[in-house]
């Protein structure tokens, strides 16, 4: 038998080139929506265990606080009188400041030169990184995402 045309054979595989390549795109499609939807979900469960070490150890001030501070969770409600003048609302003291004494002045002027910023309780340690859960505010510093 000859194919004396192969006009239809042509056809049905540009047909079935066209269906591959649609579904490898809905393919690429569905995994990449899985992956974020997975990322999400992992955000949340963190916000919510995070919370949870945040109440257990709010006895224990300075490990809570050192939680907040390293993932700005828990979502925290901004200070509403805040009487410092170089501490932000919303990011809240992100450090202890240490006293100018007589004994300490060359140390204090290696902190501030280290940390690239003033001596106050505002400046954010080396490991103070911005992380997802915090976002760019309009004075350009970061503060926590606290919509609830």
């Amino acid at each position: 038998m000859e194919f004396k045309s192969l006009k239809n054979i042509e056809t049905s595989f540009r047909q079935i080139r066209l269906f591959g390549i649609v579904f490898l795109c809905l393919c690429a499609l569905v995994s990449v929506f899985s992956v974020v939807a997975s990322f999400r979900f992992a955000e949340k469960q963190r916000e919510k265990i995070i919370t949870q070490k945040y109440i257990a150890n709010f006895p224990m001030g300075a490990e809570a606080w050192t939680t907040f501070r390293r993932t700005g969770y828990p979502r925290i409600f901004p200070v509403k009188y805040n009487n410092m003048t170089n501490v932000d609302s919303e990011m809240q003291i992100r450090r202890m400041s240490y006293e100018r004494t007589p004994n300490n002045g060359t140390e204090i002027e290696q902190i501030t030169q280290l940390l690239g910023g003033t001596q106050d309780c505002g400046t954010r340690v080396f490991w103070d990184i911005n992380s997802r859960t915090w976002t760019k505010g309009e004075n350009g510093q970061y503060i926590p995402d606290n919509h609830l």
